[in-house]
């Protein structure tokens, strides 16, 4: 191990051992950080660097450096929770592609978060990449005061993480306590968490967006649990309440998509054709179609605060015939 490196278990290395990263390079502690690294140490601090492409390590921008960022959204700093695969690693690539330094998140899909990590620095923005459990307050405030620390702040939040428990609705009998808490603590209070973690660094900075990924569960009662669709229903209601609370200096919108072709649907291919089949535009969403209208918050709906996108290729759009649409007519007409 080179001279300055000291081993150390990190949060969430559930064996007690110490790892080295996935690249083969050996992971340190920054002294200001709760979190692992990997990288080199330059005078008595701890440079990241990450895997790029097939040419090995490349290290990452220091703090102040000079670096190849240009596009939309340079110079902002956006952090996406469990940004290691699907929707959220669509969304900080697309970040990275609009030239905003992109902090990566994830629990526990190191190898994925790895790959990501690689796709945004290969496009000349500043990384980072922490590990934190989004369900737990006291990881999310550790993690916001890293990317204080070594990017500046945080401008863009992407409330992204989230879980389920696959339990078809009519099993009501197969639910449990832990179901219902596990879920609304990572779905619901975790995105309340982050959003309050980050509400002091985007005011300092002039002003800050918040993009939740609900679901349109939330607005179905349908989807992989009755846990998950009330958390997401819950989603959209917190996204309102937020956006209220925090205007005019902080936005905060949300994208509820349908079902997205990400590995929490693999093993049922079936269902996802023809899912995609009744909508139409024919097919079942992409990461990448949702992670468009994330970022057009930032690039474009910049005057948008309360509002919730559906993304599910209009599958469930509200028929003007049916009963509710109606009743609201003749409601308005009377």
């Amino acid at each position: 191990m080179p001279a300055g490196w000291r081993r150390v278990t990190a949060p969430g290395d559930r064996d007690g051992k110490t790892k080295s990263s996935d690249s083969g390079v050996p992971e340190a502690r920054c002294a200001t950080s709760p979190f692992k690294c990997v990288g080199q140490r330059n005078n008595g601090r701890y440079t990241p660097a990450y895997l790029v492409g097939a040419r090995g390590l490349k290290p990452a921008a220091s703090e102040g450096a000079t670096h190849m960022s240009s596009g939309r959204l340079a110079g902002k700093v956006a952090l996406v929770t469990g940004s290691a695969t699907g929707i959220g690693a669509a969304t900080a690539i697309a970040f990275a592609h609009e030239g905003a330094d992109v902090v990566v998140n994830y629990s526990r899909s190191r190898v994925e978060a790895d790959e990501t990590v690689a796709r945004c620095a290969a496009l000349g923005v500043r990384t980072r990449l922490i590990q934190a459990d989004c369900s737990v307050e006291a990881e999310i405030k550790s993690m916001v005061a890293e990317v204080v620390r070594s990017l500046g702040g945080v401008d863009i939040l992407v409330n992204n993480a989230g879980k389920t428990r696959f339990v078809p609705l009519a099993d009501i009998d197969d639910l449990t306590d832990e179901d219902w808490d596990s879920i609304f603590q990572l779905n619901v209070k975790g995105m309340f968490y982050a959003t309050r973690a980050c509400v002091p660094t985007m005011r300092a900075r002039g002003g800050g967006l918040v993009v939740n990924v609900a679901s349109i569960a939330g607005f179905t009662g349908g989807g992989s649990s009755m846990p998950y669709a009330v958390s997401k229903g819950a989603v959209v209601t917190l996204t309102k309440s937020l956006a209220k609370g925090l205007a005019p200096d902080i936005r905060v919108n949300a994208v509820a998509p349908g079902i997205v072709t990400t590995r929490w649907v693999a093993g049922r291919e079936d269902h996802v054709e023809r899912y995609g089949k009744d909508a139409p535009m024919g097919r079942a969403a992409s990461p990448e179609d949702v992670a468009g209208v994330i970022v057009g918050y930032a690039t474009h709906g910049t005057f948008l605060t309360g509002d919730v996108t559906i993304v599910d290729g209009g599958r469930e759009m509200r028929s003007p015939h049916c009963p509710l649409m109606l009743a609201l007519g003749r409601r308005s007409a009377g």
